[in-house]
């Protein structure tokens, strides 16, 4: 089943008010990847093609810690960045510009020497033809920085409600970007969350938008309690009960 693009959008630009203060392990996941791009890139970089920027968490991170040149932002779902943090980018960078769009289906900027993203790939259908996209528009000695999430992302929900995003681990996504990348650095971990009940992941999920689910399903109230209860039963840990984030970094040459 193809992922429906219309409910990222959805669920993306109704959490936009609520993503920032929630989004917890997104936010440990974009200052390893600034840590990644430190450790692979100059200080000063010409340009640089953000993909999912959602509501700029990365990008903030990024013009603080590096010179950025030429600026272009992405994301499906329009206007997540508050006026007052486009503020702050355009006064750290040369030059700011937005595609809005997804990203399976724009034109990226052309001879970037930098492409980075986020947390977005594991939305998209078809990563082989994203990829060699992503290699035409890079310059010769252009890297692609990424995180995404690996199999036991979300495990728990994929186990009660048997629904869920088709993470790939990493071999399958190296299978995918062999042709068109040298992977120079991979890393992966897990992150565990711990939450009072099932319900407060439901709404961590909500304020975050990431429900990890293919449909927007409607839960009935027996839904909702069956959901809890089964919960509780399998995920309890310490008077608690856990959702697991498994966020995997590539960093990719390209060939």
């Amino acid at each position: 089943m193809k992922i429906d693009k219309d409910i990222i959008i959805k669920n993306f630009s109704k959490s936009k008010n609520t993503y920032d203060d929630n989004a917890v392990i997104q936010k440990s996941i974009c200052s390893r990847l600034i840590d990644i791009v430190d450790a692979h890139c100059s200080c000063s970089l010409d340009k640089v093609f953000e993909i999912g920027c959602g509501t700029g968490l990365l990008t903030k991170m990024l013009v603080k810690e590096f010179e950025v040149n030429e600026l272009t932002l992405n994301d499906i779902a329009p206007d997540l960045i508050n006026s007052k943090l486009i503020s702050y980018i355009k006064e750290n960078v040369q030059t700011l510009s937005f595609i809005h769009g997804d990203a399976e289906q724009i034109s990226f900027p052309e001879d970037c020497d930098l492409l980075l993203s986020a947390s977005t790939i594991q939305w998209f259908n078809d990563l082989d033809s994203f990829f060699e996209k992503a290699a035409k528009q890079l310059n010769k000695d252009g890297l692609f920085i990424f995180s995404s999430f690996g199999k036991k992302n979300f495990y728990e929900l994929k186990e009660i409600t048997g629904n869920g995003l088709n993470y790939l681990d990493k071999k399958l996504i190296e299978q995918k970007l062999i042709s068109n990348f040298d992977i120079l650095y991979f890393y992966e971990e897990e992150k565990k969350m711990l939450f009072n009940t099932p319900m407060d992941i439901l709404n961590h999920l909500k304020k975050t938008g990431v429900n990890g689910l293919k449909t927007n399903k409607i839960w009935t109230k027996s839904d909702l309690e069956r959901f809890s209860k089964d919960y509780v039963n399998k995920f309890s840990e310490r008077g608690s009960v856990h959702l697991t984030y498994a966020p995997i970094y590539f960093v990719c040459k390209k060939k």
